[in-house]
C-alpha cells in the first residue's frame, strides 16, 4: 500500500508539468493539489517559480494530517 501511496503522489505531482497552476491557491501565494488515493487524498502544496517556469513541492501530508 505505501507503494501505491508513493506512486500516486508522485503522479499528481509530476501531473504539474503539464498544468502547473492546477492547484488551489492559497492566501500564502502557494498552491495546494488534492491527490485522491482511495477513499481519501493526498495534498501537495506546491510555489510556482516564475523564473526557472516549473513547480516547487514545499511539503506533502495526508489529508487527515493537521495542518501546519
Amino acid at each position: 500500500m505505501l507503494r501505491r501511496a508513493i506512486e500516486a503522489i508522485i503522479d499528481g505531482c509530476e501531473a504539474l508539468s503539464t498544468f502547473p497552476a492546477r492547484g488551489r491557491l492559497r492566501d500564502d501565494g502557494s498552491r495546494q493539489l488534492v491527490i485522491p488515493f482511495g477513499v481519501s487524498a493526498y495534498i501537495a502544496r506546491y510555489r510556482l517559480d516564475e523564473e526557472l517556469d516549473q513547480a516547487v513541492i514545499l511539503r506533502t501530508q495526508h489529508a487527515r494530517e493537521q495542518e501546519r
